[in-house]
């Protein structure tokens, strides 16, 4: 039996027999624009980051599926990779209130049984869909205003103090948000997620207002069997007018927690048309992605990095390109391409993609370099990538592979690796600087600097952040700041690199203040590796 059949007995599994669902088993690649997101959102990222890359598209044709149904349940065996080996493994698809997940088969919901304040049971979705559109035809009027509550972190608390304290915590946290929002309706309808619903309110600014009091008001001490706690939540707030569809309203609030989320936690975030556009870019990104995995037209190129006070190139990162179909081609930024690849399940596989085909290359220009010339090769990681228990694996065996010396290959991380610690990644950290990997920090400088966290990692290099460089020719409070960070990473022992560099009255600046190399298109746009090498 080949893939398409199986997946095709799948789908019957869960009754898709009826044109309508039938047509929702889509094909590898296929992208449901019609409901304008992408199935693969529904994949928890820890099981997906062990999934093999093959069954992706039947999984996503499940969850398409599932997105389409109030309620669902299947089961169906998956590849997973145990240590060195694939085993097949059941896993289920499960329609929930925020749309459908995928997780190991008998796994339970986490924290389903609790009550809200008033002790009524969690509303399941087509209640607060109910409540939802009733709220947009009783203010057809005025508008009404969505805000969404998940608690930070709450599963540690849960865990650490056990179910009963969980669900004092739970219950405790309900009654500060009716406390707060009045006679405005509000009902827990998850795991630790509430939804407040304010009746004539159109006003971004004023919806805000309220989610803040909200925050602030569980933000409070809380005392819960003896300890002492303080939580945090997460507010996504949008807003819904005359024939706004509830999921609509629903889904822009969830996705403006998951905005906030990205952000660090503890705050509001509001889904307005600047969101909207992101959010567009980011299915825009895993959509370009997955035709290029189809198409098999990925391919990297290397932008030079240039010391300042030489001219002589000290190394190269890593970016990935994608060939477009007839002329032309588009270089993919590395954040959205990594949002985009865990999206899509396949953050490992397209991880070690960049790693093997770089650490490869750097071997091949080994050559054209001069013994103990400095030069070295940056590779763009995520916190998902180094907490992925192989990948250290992945560096040793790419590095090996390649016969390169690790002193040539150099990690880049982003500041949001600072905002939620993480033992499995500060563990993977040290084994790969023990195996003589460096690392290297972008942004820096950018508003969610940590420099508390400065002191977790061995940071070898930082390249500043974009917003600082731009105008740093033109604005005196950017050079200040610029020299201030530059300053402040020579007194900590790193290196400092300008990143976006146009002109060459930003080069003369960078380099009056102290920066030591820089890249950008002054010097040259990201490159091919045949022509990087002519310029070694």
């Amino acid at each position: 039996m080949d893939r398409w059949e199986r997946r095709l007995q799948l789908a019957a599994r869960v009754g898709a027999a009826d044109d309508a669902v039938a047509q929702g088993v889509a094909r590898p690649g296929q992208v449901d624009a019609a409901h304008g997101r992408d199935p693969m959102a529904g994949l928890d990222r820890d099981v997906a980051g062990s999934i093999h890359p093959d069954e992706v598209a039947t999984i996503r044709s499940l969850l398409d599926i599932a997105a389409r149904r109030p309620s669902m349940r299947v089961q169906l065996p998956l590849l997973v990779r145990e240590g060195a080996d694939w085993v097949q493994r059941e896993f289920e698809i499960v329609a929930e209130l925020m749309g459908p997940v995928l997780r190991p088969a008998g796994a339970q919901p986490h924290r389903r049984r609790r009550t809200d304040a008033d002790g009524a049971s969690p509303l399941d979705r087509g209640r607060v869909l109910a409540e939802l559109r009733e709220a947009i035809e009783r203010n057809a009027a005025t508008g009404v205003a969505v805000l969404l509550v998940d608690l930070d972190r709450f599963k540690r608390h849960n865990d650490a103090l056990g179910e009963e304290a969980g669900d004092e915590i739970l219950r405790a946290v309900g009654g500060r948000i009716a406390e707060t929002v009045g006679r405005a309706f509000s009902s827990s309808i998850g795991s630790d997620e509430y939804l407040v619903v304010l009746d004539g309110v159109a006003d971004l600014a004023r919806a805000r207002e309220v989610a803040e009091k909200l925050r602030l008001a569980i933000s409070r001490p809380l005392a819960v069997h003896g300890a002492e706690l303080v939580l945090t939540a997460t507010i996504g707030v949008a807003i819904g007018g005359p024939g706004t569809p509830p999921e609509r309203l629903l889904r822009d609030a969830d996705t403006a927690v998951f905005e906030g989320k990205d952000h660090g936690r503890d705050r509001t975030e509001v889904f307005d048309d600047e969101m909207s556009q992101r959010t567009d870019r980011r299915i825009e990104s895993t959509q370009t992605l997955r035709r290029a995995l189809d198409d098999d037209a990925l391919e990297l190129h290397y932008q030079p990095i240039v010391s300042l006070d030489t001219g002589v190139i000290v190394g190269a990162e890593a970016l990935l390109r994608i060939h477009g179909q007839g002329e032309g081609h588009q270089l993919v930024r590395p954040a959205r391409l990594i949002d985009a690849a865990e999206d899509l399940g396949i953050v490992d596989r397209l991880g070690r993609f960049v790693l093997e085909r770089t650490a490869a290359q750097i071997a091949t220009w080994e050559p054209l370099l001069a013994p103990n010339r400095r030069f070295r090769v940056s590779v763009n990681v995520s916190p998902v990538q180094i907490a992925t228990p192989a990948f250290t694996t992945w560096v040793a065996e790419a590095l090996r592979s390649a016969d390169l010396d690790p002193g040539r290959l150099s990690l880049e991380l982003t500041e949001s690796i600072f905002l939620d610690p993480d033992p499995d990644v500060d563990a993977a950290v040290s084994r790969l600087v023990e195996l003589g990997v460096s690392f290297g920090l972008d942004d820096f400088g950018a508003d969610r600097s940590s420099f508390g966290g400065l002191r977790r990692f061995p940071i070898d290099f930082v390249k500043l952040d974009r917003a600082i460089v731009a105008d740093i020719d033109s604005d005196g409070t950017d050079e200040v700041i610029g020299e201030s960070a530059i300053g402040l990473a020579r007194q900590l022992g790193f290196t400092t690199v300008a990143v976006g560099v146009e002109r060459e009255s930003q080069r003369d600046v960078l380099r009056r203040i102290g920066c030591d190399a820089a890249q950008g298109f002054l010097f040259a746009p990201p490159l091919p590796p045949e022509e990087l090498a002519e310029r070694l």
